[in-house]
């Protein structure tokens, strides 16, 4: 592991930051808000498919990452930032979000 590298693979090694959010994802591309103090975001998908960009490029439709309901993450600040989201289908999605800081 490098130095700059740090093992987030147990949010237990992580004290929550802010209060749990949930993020309805309709037909624009929407993002996350970070929390004050936040390193971290675990984002969960749920309800409906959602397409995802994690390079800060709004997602389409047909363009993006497919995430299916109960797919998740943990990402860092800088990457949920430009983490966004459009849904899939006819169905409004929903993310849970939770800031954690390591």
């Amino acid at each position: 592991m490098s130095r700059n590298t740090r093992d987030v693979t147990n949010v237990a090694n992580m004290r929550p930051i802010g209060s749990h959010a949930t993020v309805v994802v309709s037909t624009t591309a929407i993002g996350l808000t970070v929390p004050d103090g936040a390193t971290h975001v675990l984002y969960t998908v749920g309800v409906a498919r959602l397409n995802a960009r994690f390079d800060g490029g709004d997602p389409t439709s047909s363009v993006g990452h497919e995430l299916s309901r109960g797919a998740s993450g943990l990402v860092d600040k800088a990457a949920a930032e430009k983490l966004r989201f459009i849904r899939e289908g006819a169905t409004d999605g929903r993310v849970a979000v939770q800031g954690f800081a390591y």
